[in-house]
């Protein structure tokens, strides 16, 4: 079963192969820049392995953070943390479905990718992104991980929000690749 990566990269379609550490020409010297980013990846892969399809999001999710893996390895994992979305009034909270580490965040859905679909979970995800930046939590990454009927498909969401000091307004959040730089 090949599995595929959905890269965000301007456009919805570019499809790449996930990244497998025992696979030659795996970043540098075959070491990831996130290994604990795409080993839960990998163990998303290998607990749709173990359930197969059509098994509730729920099902998933605990089998990854259930994995033995992260008590091994002192990693730190929340399920559907909530975050605080303080840009709103009144202010709501909304809950993602896994951080890893203090710096990833993961939303788990079933079924296939849509473009309809990876849209509208996107945006959901870009809005916890922002949640947390405004909260002054920092992500390094964050995926939507689809588990449909033939395997997992990741759609990696780079969303980095910064603001303006000046205003220090969250209506004037930009994400880091619309602010102009200083030449």
């Amino acid at each position: 079963m090949e599995r595929k990566r959905l890269a965000d990269e301007g456009s919805w379609g570019g499809v790449v192969p996930i990244p497998d550490p025992e696979r030659p020409g795996f970043g540098i010297e075959g070491k990831s820049e996130y290994p604990v980013y795409d080993k839960v990846l990998s163990l998303a892969n290998d607990i749709f392995d173990q359930h197969g399809p059509g098994c509730l999001e729920l099902i998933y999710q605990r089998g990854i953070y259930d994995s033995s893996w992260f008590n091994e390895n002192n990693i730190v994992r929340l399920m559907e943390p909530r975050i605080s979305i303080n840009y709103c009034d009144p202010p709501k909270y909304g809950f993602v479905d896994l951080e890893v580490d203090g710096c990833y965040v993961f939303e788990l859905k079933i079924g296939e990718p849509t473009e309809y679909r990876v849209t509208k979970h996107r945006m959901q995800l870009e809005k916890y992104l922002r949640a947390y930046a405004l909260n002054h939590h920092v992500i390094e990454r964050a995926a939507l991980v689809y588990f449909t009927k033939t395997g997992v498909v990741v759609v990696e969401v780079y969303c980095h929000w910064i603001f303006l000091a000046a205003e220090n307004n969250p209506v004037t959040a930009t994400p880091l690749s619309l602010v102009p730089t200083e030449t």
